[in-house]
Protein backbone atom coordinates (compact mmCIF):
# COMPACT_ATOMS: atom_id res chain seq x y z
CA UNK A 1 0.00 0.00 0.00
CA UNK A 2 0.87 3.56 -1.06
CA UNK A 3 -0.26 5.43 1.87
CA UNK A 4 1.27 8.62 0.91
CA UNK A 5 -1.25 8.33 -2.01
CA UNK A 6 -3.82 9.00 1.05
CA UNK A 7 -2.41 12.18 2.07
CA UNK A 8 -2.40 15.71 0.41
CA UNK A 9 0.72 15.77 -1.74
CA UNK A 10 3.28 19.16 -2.26
CA UNK A 11 1.73 21.53 -4.96
CA UNK A 12 -1.80 19.93 -4.53
CA UNK A 13 -4.30 22.45 -3.18
CA UNK A 14 -7.32 21.28 -0.65
CA UNK A 15 -10.81 21.37 -2.15
CA UNK A 16 -14.03 20.37 -0.31
CA UNK A 17 -15.72 18.18 -2.66
CA UNK A 18 -20.01 17.75 -2.09
CA UNK A 19 -19.70 13.74 -2.47
CA UNK A 20 -17.38 14.15 0.56
CA UNK A 21 -20.82 14.93 2.55
CA UNK A 22 -21.79 11.75 2.15
CA UNK A 23 -18.99 10.26 4.08
CA UNK A 24 -19.24 12.71 6.68
CA UNK A 25 -22.68 11.35 7.40
CA UNK A 26 -22.15 7.90 6.96
CA UNK A 27 -19.61 8.47 10.01
CA UNK A 28 -22.16 10.51 12.11
CA UNK A 29 -24.70 8.23 11.83
CA UNK A 30 -22.15 5.23 12.84
CA UNK A 31 -21.24 7.39 15.55
CA UNK A 32 -24.99 8.34 16.99
CA UNK A 33 -26.06 4.46 16.13
CA UNK A 34 -22.99 2.98 17.87
CA UNK A 35 -23.42 5.30 21.05
CA UNK A 36 -27.15 3.92 21.55
CA UNK A 37 -26.00 0.61 21.31
CA UNK A 38 -23.41 0.66 24.15
CA UNK A 39 -19.78 -0.60 23.68
CA UNK A 40 -20.27 -4.42 24.09
CA UNK A 41 -22.36 -4.82 21.64
CA UNK A 42 -21.11 -1.75 19.02
CA UNK A 43 -17.59 -3.81 19.70
CA UNK A 44 -19.17 -7.40 18.80
CA UNK A 45 -20.84 -5.75 15.72
CA UNK A 46 -17.81 -3.94 14.79
CA UNK A 47 -15.82 -7.25 14.85
CA UNK A 48 -18.45 -9.42 13.26
CA UNK A 49 -18.53 -7.32 10.45
CA UNK A 50 -15.28 -6.63 9.56
CA UNK A 51 -14.58 -10.44 10.03
CA UNK A 52 -17.27 -11.52 7.39
CA UNK A 53 -15.66 -9.00 4.86
CA UNK A 54 -12.35 -10.38 5.34
CA UNK A 55 -13.44 -14.02 4.90
CA UNK A 56 -15.72 -13.25 2.51
CA UNK A 57 -13.75 -11.36 0.25
CA UNK A 58 -11.11 -14.15 0.89
CA UNK A 59 -12.81 -17.55 0.39
CA UNK A 60 -15.69 -16.54 -1.70
CA UNK A 61 -14.37 -17.64 -4.91
CA UNK A 62 -13.35 -21.40 -3.13
CA UNK A 63 -16.37 -21.38 -1.13
CA UNK A 64 -18.17 -20.91 -4.77
CA UNK A 65 -16.09 -23.16 -6.53
CA UNK A 66 -17.12 -26.04 -3.81
CA UNK A 67 -20.60 -24.88 -4.19
CA UNK A 68 -20.51 -25.22 -8.07
CA UNK A 69 -18.62 -28.59 -7.50
CA UNK A 70 -21.94 -29.97 -5.14
CA UNK A 71 -23.87 -30.94 -8.72
CA UNK A 72 -25.78 -26.98 -8.45
CA UNK A 73 -22.79 -25.49 -10.73
CA UNK A 74 -24.89 -28.14 -13.88
CA UNK A 75 -28.16 -27.02 -12.78
CA UNK A 76 -27.37 -23.24 -12.70
CA UNK A 77 -24.88 -23.12 -15.71
CA UNK A 78 -26.96 -25.12 -18.29
CA UNK A 79 -30.38 -22.93 -18.41
CA UNK A 80 -27.88 -19.63 -18.48
CA UNK A 81 -25.79 -21.36 -21.37
CA UNK A 82 -29.22 -22.29 -23.06
CA UNK A 83 -30.14 -18.52 -23.08
CA UNK A 84 -27.09 -17.68 -24.22
CA UNK A 85 -26.96 -19.46 -27.18
CA UNK A 86 -30.07 -18.44 -28.26
CA UNK A 87 -29.25 -15.03 -28.45
CA UNK A 88 -27.21 -14.68 -31.81
CA UNK A 89 -24.93 -16.86 -34.23
CA UNK A 90 -21.69 -14.24 -32.15
CA UNK A 91 -22.27 -16.49 -29.35
CA UNK A 92 -20.90 -19.51 -31.15
CA UNK A 93 -17.46 -17.98 -32.13
CA UNK A 94 -13.83 -18.72 -30.65
CA UNK A 95 -12.72 -15.90 -28.37
CA UNK A 96 -9.34 -15.52 -26.41
CA UNK A 97 -7.15 -12.56 -25.44
CA UNK A 98 -6.74 -12.01 -29.15
CA UNK A 99 -10.25 -11.10 -30.17
CA UNK A 100 -11.80 -10.15 -27.04
CA UNK A 101 -11.84 -6.25 -27.94
CA UNK A 102 -13.61 -7.08 -31.16
CA UNK A 103 -15.88 -10.04 -29.99
CA UNK A 104 -16.73 -8.54 -26.50
CA UNK A 105 -18.64 -5.73 -27.90
CA UNK A 106 -20.87 -7.59 -30.59
CA UNK A 107 -21.86 -10.13 -27.55
CA UNK A 108 -23.18 -6.72 -25.36
CA UNK A 109 -25.26 -5.73 -28.56
CA UNK A 110 -26.76 -9.10 -29.06
CA UNK A 111 -27.73 -8.66 -25.08
CA UNK A 112 -29.29 -5.63 -25.86
CA UNK A 113 -26.33 -4.11 -22.46
CA UNK A 114 -26.12 -0.54 -22.61
CA UNK A 115 -22.66 0.61 -23.57
CA UNK A 116 -22.66 2.36 -20.39
CA UNK A 117 -21.84 -0.74 -18.93
CA UNK A 118 -19.29 -2.41 -21.26
CA UNK A 119 -16.26 -1.61 -19.02
CA UNK A 120 -17.34 -2.72 -15.89
CA UNK A 121 -18.63 -5.83 -17.62
CA UNK A 122 -15.27 -6.52 -19.23
CA UNK A 123 -12.92 -6.00 -16.02
CA UNK A 124 -15.98 -8.55 -14.48
CA UNK A 125 -14.94 -10.95 -17.21
CA UNK A 126 -11.44 -10.50 -17.66
CA UNK A 127 -10.36 -10.43 -13.28
CA UNK A 128 -12.03 -14.34 -13.32
CA UNK A 129 -9.55 -15.11 -16.44
CA UNK A 130 -11.89 -17.60 -18.30
CA UNK A 131 -10.44 -16.85 -21.50
CA UNK A 132 -7.66 -18.17 -22.42
CA UNK A 133 -4.46 -16.03 -23.99
CA UNK A 134 -3.99 -18.54 -26.54
CA UNK A 135 -6.72 -20.29 -27.85
CA UNK A 136 -9.84 -20.63 -27.90
CA UNK A 137 -13.19 -20.83 -25.95
CA UNK A 138 -16.93 -20.64 -27.29
CA UNK A 139 -18.10 -17.12 -26.33
CA UNK A 140 -21.24 -18.66 -25.35
CA UNK A 141 -19.04 -20.84 -22.88
CA UNK A 142 -16.92 -18.11 -21.70
CA UNK A 143 -20.28 -16.15 -20.96
CA UNK A 144 -21.87 -18.85 -19.28
CA UNK A 145 -19.10 -19.69 -17.28
CA UNK A 146 -18.86 -15.88 -16.12
CA UNK A 147 -22.12 -15.72 -14.88
CA UNK A 148 -22.21 -18.85 -13.09
CA UNK A 149 -19.17 -18.36 -11.26
CA UNK A 150 -20.81 -14.83 -10.36
CA UNK A 151 -23.79 -16.03 -9.11
CA UNK A 152 -21.62 -18.76 -7.30
CA UNK A 153 -19.10 -16.23 -6.12
CA UNK A 154 -22.05 -14.39 -4.92
CA UNK A 155 -24.26 -17.20 -3.02
CA UNK A 156 -20.76 -17.78 -1.17
CA UNK A 157 -20.33 -14.16 -0.19
CA UNK A 158 -24.07 -14.05 1.32
CA UNK A 159 -23.70 -17.58 3.43
CA UNK A 160 -20.32 -16.55 4.95
CA UNK A 161 -21.21 -12.95 6.10
CA UNK A 162 -24.53 -15.08 7.18
CA UNK A 163 -22.71 -17.05 9.39
CA UNK A 164 -20.38 -14.85 10.89
CA UNK A 165 -23.44 -12.84 11.87
CA UNK A 166 -25.64 -15.74 12.98
CA UNK A 167 -22.29 -16.50 15.34
CA UNK A 168 -22.14 -12.63 16.54
CA UNK A 169 -26.32 -13.00 17.37
CA UNK A 170 -25.31 -15.71 19.52
CA UNK A 171 -22.71 -14.24 21.14
CA UNK A 172 -24.62 -11.07 21.94
CA UNK A 173 -27.24 -13.03 23.49
CA UNK A 174 -25.20 -14.94 25.74
CA UNK A 175 -23.92 -11.17 26.69
CA UNK A 176 -26.73 -9.54 26.64
CA UNK A 177 -26.80 -10.34 30.63
CA UNK A 178 -23.59 -9.40 31.13
CA UNK A 179 -24.12 -5.64 29.30
CA UNK A 180 -26.97 -5.11 31.93
CA UNK A 181 -25.30 -5.96 34.67
CA UNK A 182 -22.17 -3.46 34.29
CA UNK A 183 -24.88 -0.63 34.43
CA UNK A 184 -22.17 1.65 33.64
CA UNK A 185 -24.73 3.91 31.11
CA UNK A 186 -22.53 6.83 30.23
CA UNK A 187 -19.24 5.16 29.48
CA UNK A 188 -20.79 2.55 27.80
CA UNK A 189 -22.41 4.74 25.58
CA UNK A 190 -19.19 6.99 25.25
CA UNK A 191 -17.08 4.07 24.48
CA UNK A 192 -20.29 2.77 21.98
CA UNK A 193 -19.76 6.01 20.36
CA UNK A 194 -15.68 5.43 19.75
CA UNK A 195 -16.70 2.19 18.02
CA UNK A 196 -19.08 4.29 15.85
CA UNK A 197 -16.05 5.95 14.51
CA UNK A 198 -14.21 2.58 13.32
CA UNK A 199 -17.12 1.23 11.99
CA UNK A 200 -17.74 4.71 9.75
CA UNK A 201 -14.46 5.12 8.74
CA UNK A 202 -14.49 1.04 7.71
CA UNK A 203 -18.63 1.74 5.98
CA UNK A 204 -17.29 4.85 4.44
CA UNK A 205 -13.93 2.98 2.84
CA UNK A 206 -16.25 0.15 1.46
CA UNK A 207 -18.22 2.94 0.23
CA UNK A 208 -15.35 5.43 -1.29
CA UNK A 209 -14.85 1.14 -3.32
CA UNK A 210 -18.04 1.34 -4.83
CA UNK A 211 -17.21 4.90 -6.17
CA UNK A 212 -14.06 3.81 -7.15
CA UNK A 213 -15.66 1.05 -9.83
CA UNK A 214 -18.56 3.68 -10.57
CA UNK A 215 -15.80 6.04 -11.69
CA UNK A 216 -15.28 3.44 -14.76
CA UNK A 217 -18.98 3.46 -15.89
CA UNK A 218 -18.77 5.77 -19.02
CA UNK A 219 -21.55 8.70 -18.37
CA UNK A 220 -21.86 7.65 -14.18
CA UNK A 221 -18.08 8.47 -13.69
CA UNK A 222 -18.55 11.68 -15.92
CA UNK A 223 -20.63 13.24 -13.88
CA UNK A 224 -19.12 12.23 -10.90
CA UNK A 225 -14.98 12.53 -11.81
CA UNK A 226 -15.50 16.70 -12.09
CA UNK A 227 -17.26 16.82 -8.30
CA UNK A 228 -14.36 15.79 -6.76
CA UNK A 229 -11.95 16.80 -9.22
CA UNK A 230 -10.41 13.47 -10.14
CA UNK A 231 -8.71 14.09 -13.09
CA UNK A 232 -6.93 17.53 -11.18
CA UNK A 233 -3.77 16.32 -9.95
CA UNK A 234 -3.18 19.50 -8.12
CA UNK A 235 -6.28 19.71 -6.35
CA UNK A 236 -6.70 17.20 -3.26
CA UNK A 237 -9.91 16.14 -1.94
CA UNK A 238 -10.98 13.88 0.97
CA UNK A 239 -13.49 11.56 -1.24
CA UNK A 240 -9.84 11.47 -3.80
CA UNK A 241 -8.04 10.37 -0.90
CA UNK A 242 -10.69 7.71 0.48
CA UNK A 243 -11.01 6.12 -3.02
CA UNK A 244 -7.17 5.72 -2.85
CA UNK A 245 -7.11 4.32 0.34
CA UNK A 246 -10.03 1.62 -0.09
CA UNK A 247 -8.81 0.88 -3.50
CA UNK A 248 -5.26 0.00 -1.44
CA UNK A 249 -7.07 -2.27 1.13
CA UNK A 250 -9.14 -3.69 -1.26
CA UNK A 251 -6.38 -5.25 -2.90
CA UNK A 252 -4.95 -6.71 -0.02
CA UNK A 253 -8.04 -9.23 -0.27
CA UNK A 254 -9.49 -8.85 -3.41
CA UNK A 255 -7.24 -11.22 -6.11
Amino acid sequence: MVVESWLPQAGQTFQFDYVSILFIVIVLISIISAAKKGFLRALLQTVASIASFILASMFCKQVGAMLFNTGLGQFVYNPIFNWISSKGDVFNTPINQGNLETMLPQAYAALGVPSFLSPLLTALITQLKIIPETGDVVLSVAFSQTISAYAFIGAAWVLISGGVSLVASILLLILRNVIKKLNISFVDHFLGGIIGVVTGSLTAIIVAYILVILLTVGPVGDFIKPLIAWDDPNTYTITKGLCSMATDIAGLFIK
